[in-house]
């Protein structure tokens, strides 16, 4: 049994819909480009977007609408529409995506928030959205637990240049799947940069396409950082209070590593007694709900587990290559020719 108890039952094991809000932004898939932009600079990176019986029918994410602006080739027939932010969201929204069902627990939000480097997963019942499970909004509820900041971030992380290009710097995004970077000068971290930024910067400057501008225009000067030696106990309460995803770690302004509430459920997994996380990676009804479309949605997580030959390192969640791959430091060794 786990040491975190509330009220006998395993704190993991509480149900999900209790902690989250009953209320949820969302846009409709035959709304314009624009107003889905503007949400989300507004409010948040992820927006569910529903169908008009109210099914969800995918996410339209900060990445892909820098993708749809001209960093990278998926949009290629739109960088010369001449009324390209008019455009329905169903035709740039992400149809493969993770969720959440009704009946899962708390144990089941937090391993999907980690399998997925995600800081929010839609709660569906039947395909209709009822909700979004937020990390920020879950983190009150987690036994996280009270160790240092620096033996949960992710250490040396890839950081920028003010200096440099706003279109390389959302190239990076859509390359790397990063929903931040932390902006370094001379050997001192000066801001964070997030494709909401980008964004942000775009829509003020009521352009339709990536401008010839650097990072250093669009970037969050606001610096919310912490201490290695911080509790991340305090540090995760600090992240729920300022609504944030990320936070970098410095030490006498000198960037250490960034601390993602990613770090934070896999902090929280590894705390939790090996039985209940097996319990809870186990269980079919609760991981994920069903795809929303016929064709199923990768889980790289999940192939990558099952093809891994040393069984007994199956679910260690401390497994040194599996919290390399997590932060994209290795990649499985490609077979031998015979």
């Amino acid at each position: 049994m786990s040491r975190f108890l509330f009220h006998g039952h395993t704190a993991l094991e509480r149900s999900l819909i209790d902690h989250t809000t009953p209320h949820t932004l969302f846009c409709e898939s035959l709304e314009s480009i624009r107003n889905g932009m503007d949400a989300i600079v507004k409010h948040t990176s992820r927006l569910p977007v529903v169908g008009t019986d109210g099914r969800m029918e995918g996410m339209l994410t900060a990445t892909t609408l820098l993708e749809y602006l001209g960093a990278g080739t998926r949009f290629v027939e739109y960088q010369r529409h001449p009324q390209k932010l008019d455009v329905p969201i169903q035709h740039v929204m992400t149809t493969q995506i993770a969720a959440l069902r009704s009946q899962s627990s708390l144990g089941d939000a937090l391993v999907g928030l980690w399998k997925t480097g995600q800081h929010a997963l839609p709660v569906v019942q039947d395909g209709k959205l009822l909700t979004m499970a937020s990390f920020p909004h879950l983190l009150g509820a987690l036994p996280v637990p009270g160790i240092p900041v620096a033996a949960a971030m992710s250490a040396n992380p890839l950081h920028v240049s003010p200096d440099l290009s706003l279109i390389d710097a959302a190239l990076l995004f859509v390359n790397t799947g990063y929903h931040r970077f932390p902006i370094v000068q001379k050997d001192v971290h000066i801001g964070m940069i997030t494709p909401r930024d980008i964004l942000r910067f775009v829509r003020e400057q009521e352009l339709y396409h990536l401008p010839e501008a650097s990072v250093r225009d669009a970037m969050n000067r606001k610096i919310i950082s912490f201490s290695p030696h911080e509790n991340l106990r305090l540090a995760a309460h600090q992240m729920r209070s300022n609504h944030l995803d990320g936070v970098a770690v410095t030490d006498e302004a000198a960037l250490q590593g960034i601390l993602t509430t990613t770090d934070i459920a896999e902090a929280v997994l590894q705390s939790v007694d090996h039985p209940v996380v097996e319990r809870i990676w186990t269980r079919e009804h609760g991981r994920y709900a069903p795809p929303l479309r016929e064709r199923p949605w990768p889980d790289p997580q999940r192939e990558w587990d099952e093809g891994y030959t040393a069984q007994k390192h199956r679910y260690r969640l401390d497994h040194p290559q599996q919290r390399a791959r997590r932060r994209g430091r290795y990649s499985r060794p490609k077979p031998r020719a015979h």
